[in-house]
């Protein structure tokens, strides 16, 4: 199956797009061309990439975890996927900025964050999310198997690519929503494994039930999960999407958010 195939298939089974609850100013014009640099694998890019991403990393740790009350666990699962070359990220997408905590536990990896194209035409934040990595998925159809290509060029590097099946984000959503295929579609057309992480919240304890109104954070690393190369993509992404969902819906409906045992905090 090629590019184009799979993603005429993955619009049909994705059913349309879905409706923005959000909405930030998209008062900058912004276009992907045919030559759109989405690696930025340069000497220069790759350096001030992570020169960047040392000191958002730095910065973040302090502030996510003294204004969100950020909590990390399943640590374990994340060193599974180690040493077997890149991983997809999947995520529920129910915060502004649940890529800053999905961020912090790879700080040593190179990230890309798939996001809407429209949001590279928000004023000043579209710059840093460029040289933080994120890169625009195209509205246009026939742009879509560069996008697919070139993420596939990444994961084959050993990079890690976020992506959010639910679409668009629902701040504060219990529960999960429709998942979309495309990011399972892309780890079953290389070979690579999907990382499943949950964001969860919690009622605030401590000095937090204090200082916040709003609820705590924490990060679940859950299993990986790697179907092997057995079967077509269609099968094999549907199989990684049924355990993904199983994972995350355990996670996100059997939490118990007044347990702090075996949390820790992240480093």
């Amino acid at each position: 199956m090629n590019d184009s195939d799979m993603e005429n298939e993955s619009r049909e089974s994705d059913g349309g797009a879905d409706e923005h609850i959000v909405h930030c100013p998209e008062t900058c014009e912004f276009e992907i061309g045919g030559d759109y640099d989405y690696l930025r694998s340069g000497l220069l890019e790759t350096a001030g990439y992570f020169a960047l991403r040392m000191a958002a990393h730095f910065i973040l740790n302090i502030y996510n975890r003294c204004v969100f009350g950020l909590r990390v666990r399943g640590t374990e699962n994340l060193w599974k996927t180690f040493g077997r070359g890149g991983a997809v990220v999947v995520s529920n997408h129910v915060h502004m900025l649940d890529c800053t905590f999905i961020d912090c536990i790879l700080p040593h990896k190179r990230v890309y964050y798939s996001t809407l194209e429209t949001n590279f035409r928000i004023p000043y934040a579209r710059r840093l999310m460029r040289l933080l990595g994120a890169v625009p998925i195209p509205l246009e159809i026939h742009k879509k198997p560069r996008f697919t290509s070139e993420m596939r060029r990444a994961l084959a590097g050993g990079c890690y690519v976020v992506m959010y099946p639910e679409s668009v984000l629902d701040p504060y959503h219990e529960g999960l929503r429709r998942f979309h295929d495309s990011a399972f579609r892309l780890a079953a057309s290389c070979g690579a494994m999907i990382l499943p992480v949950t964001v969860i919240f919690r009622r605030p304890s401590g000095l937090f039930a204090i200082l916040k109104r709003r609820p705590c954070v924490t990060l679940n690393i859950l299993p990986p999960v790697d179907v092997g190369m057995d079967g077509t993509v269609r099968e094999r992404a549907d199989a990684m999407q049924f355990e993904c969902r199983k994972l995350m819906e355990s996670s996100v409906e059997g939490e118990n958010t007044d347990d702090t045992n075996n949390i820790t905090y992240m480093l």
